[in-house]
């Protein structure tokens, strides 16, 4: 007996009809195999970079809580020196590269003592910020000392640390830090991530000493303690606030504000602030005298000093000068201050 044509026909595949589901199948899975594969990397890569966003960040906030009390005395007891020379009893991953290791020596205020021994405030003796990168990639850690002087276990901060990725500079009145971090992912993607932190230094409002030396560059690389290398003044304070514009004036108007601050125990001479406009290269400038106004090149400002000169008493609490005008191009601004006993302090800093 045999089965109707139809029937013989729809019984099973033909050879081309397998040949074309399996290639059609295999399409699906490699497009669904690379579609997981893609997601895997995706999320590999968000968590390392997430990781390494978060480690370095938190590493610097947690020195930014540290080193904004820090002390510059005039005393290797309360200093903030940097870079250090080599750390004492300190190993680096590469013994034959201690040359590559940073070091930075602090003290930060404790919030006890009071006057005159304002020294007391901080922790008698110093600790160690340390930048390992004998080995790549390198470590960062912090080593206490207790009471005696005596250094305590090595913390380990951060590791995955960059070549020269980490640094801590001051501008102004401000210490500027960087932390570059490095990791792999699973197939071997570099992640690179870069933290920035900064901090106003503010030691003039607890320290009676060192007023314009927020910190001090150690130049002896064989001073193995970090004794501060030279001498510090108690000179004032200056700050610099940043470029504002008013947009409730019309026409809108920049203001920029600078502040001087004497060291407690130390006084101010109000009529020794000066402060200078310049270009950008500070090639052409001219003084602003307090209710004047000038300018330079594009730039026109008025200084107001407050508190006034009718209420100008040398005291050692904080002057303010406001800069208001139009600034539309790069300009340079100069201040300096001096204490009743003559000693005085200059900083700069440009603006757009």
């Amino acid at each position: 007996m045999h089965l109707p044509r139809t029937l013989q026909r729809i019984s099973g595949f033909t050879l081309m009809e397998m040949l074309i589901s399996l290639a059609l199948l295999s399409m699906v899975m490699v497009i669904v195999s690379m579609s997981l594969d893609t997601s895997t990397r995706f999320n590999d890569r968000f968590s390392r970079q997430t990781d390494i966003n978060n480690r370095a960040n938190d590493v610097l906030n947690k020195l930014a809580m540290q080193l904004r009390l820090a002390a510059a005395g005039a005393t290797p007891a309360t200093s903030l020196e940097l870079p250090g020379a080599y750390p004492v009893g300190f190993t680096a991953k590469d013994p034959s590269k201690a040359a590559n290791v940073r070091a930075y020596y602090y003290a930060v205020s404790t919030g006890l003592g009071g006057a005159p021994n304002w020294a007391e405030q901080y922790e008698p003796y110093k600790r160690m910020l340390i930048y390992d990168y004998s080995v790549l990639p390198g470590r960062l850690l912090l080593q206490p000392r207790d009471s005696a002087g005596n250094p305590g276990p090595l913390e380990i901060l951060s590791e995955d640390v960059a070549e020269d990725g980490f640094s801590l500079s001051r501008v102004g009145n401000t210490l500027q830090m960087s932390l570059t971090l490095r990791s792999q992912t699973r197939a071997e993607e570099e992640i690179i991530y870069t933290a920035l932190a900064q901090t106003l230094f503010l030691r003039s409002t607890l320290n009676q000493s060192s007023g314009s030396s927020a910190v001090t560059y150690v130049d002896n690389p064989t001073d193995a303690d970090g004794n501060v290398a030279g001498t510090t003044t108690s000179a004032p304070s200056v700050m610099f606030g940043n470029l504002v514009t008013e947009l409730t004036t019309s026409p809108p108007q920049q203001q920029v504000s600078l502040f001087f601050t004497a060291p407690i125990g130390k006084k101010i001479n109000p009529q020794s602030i000066v402060v200078i406009l310049g270009n950008s290269d500070n090639s052409t400038s001219t003084e602003v005298t307090d209710g004047s106004t000038v300018t330079v090149g594009a730039a026109k400002v008025t200084r107001a000093t407050y508190p006034p000169a009718a209420q100008w008493p040398s005291r050692n609490g904080t002057y303010s000068v406001t800069l208001t005008g139009d600034i539309p191009s790069t300009v340079t601004i100069t201040a300096s201050a001096a204490n009743t006993d003559g000693e005085t302090s200059e900083e700069a800093k440009r603006y757009r």
